[in-house]
């Protein structure tokens, strides 16, 4: 994922990751620590059997856009087109070509992005329930366990010329999948002889973003501190992020790793 594109996901209060498999659903817990990121797992496995979990909600988002420029050298469209298509798991041999889309400017599209989310107030109420022997003693002492309520999933890439001229050779979809190495992680479409579409292999949603709460002891119980931007670095701040939620990690691209809270303990 290119940094402009992870930018524009922290300035809205969004942590951008790399996830190592699909099928993520609010709300997760996680933990923070430098300098990595941890899915512990769904927050249902460490509460009681008797609670009664909200239902999430689903929705569309507006489309992302990020203009890269060519003038001078492909390569910056390149590195973001791979990074971008690392969502989906696609992945290929440094030094790709892509000569054929000319001089000027690119645009990448995100489009038909979706999210999944459960309300603050809901994740609030059940975090009041979780108790100390269900968590990573390590990482509860250090105060970096958050829960994701958001999930933001990816739908398709666009990629197309900014002055709706053609690409510079008619490429066809065939020879774009060789060139990525698609394989079964990807498809891609070739329309108008300007725009590139790239999307899923398969129906499984890929979550690329998440928005979160910070979890803190209160003494008697824990608390979901949702409003307070509190970074791996240790300071807060009380700017105009507040109200979006916790970053962890802002303006950084963080792999994830499935932890279990039994090792950590």
């Amino acid at each position: 994922m290119a940094d402009a594109l992870v930018k524009w996901l922290s300035n809205r209060g969004y942590q951008p990751v790399l996830l190592p498999a699909s099928g993520y659903q609010p709300p997760e817990l996680y933990v923070a620590a430098k300098p990595s990121l941890n899915r512990l797992g769904p927050l249902k496995d460490f509460l009681p059997k008797n609670l009664t979990l909200p239902k999430a909600r689903t929705g569309r988002v507006p489309d992302i856009q990020v203009v890269q420029t060519t003038q001078k050298s492909v390569n910056a469209a390149a590195k973001f087109l791979d990074n971008a298509l690392s969502v989906w798991g696609i992945t290929h041999a440094p030094g790709l070509d892509l000569s054929f889309i000319g001089q000027g400017n690119i645009v990448f599209t995100f489009t038909e992005a979706s999210y999944e989310e459960v309300s603050i107030p809901e994740v609030a109420r059940l975090i009041l329930h979780l108790k100390d022997d269900a968590l990573p003693k390590e990482f509860r002492k250090k105060g970096l366990l958050h829960v994701v309520y958001h999930y933001l999933y990816a739908g398709k890439l666009e990629m197309r010329r900014s002055d709706k001229e053609s690409f510079q050779e008619n490429i066809t979809g065939v020879e774009i999948e060789k060139l990525f190495k698609l394989g079964i992680q990807g498809k891609v479409q070739v329309t108008n002889g300007n725009t590139l579409l790239f999307g899923p292999g398969h129906a499984t949603r890929a979550a690329f973003a998440y928005k979160a709460g910070r979890i803190r002891s209160s003494g008697a119980h824990y608390e979901l501190v949702p409003g307070e931007v509190f970074n791996i670095a240790g300071s807060a701040s009380n700017g105009p992020n507040d109200s979006e939620g916790y970053l962890p990690f802002p303006n950084v691209l963080m792999r994830v790793e499935n932890a279990s809270a039994r090792d950590a303990s």
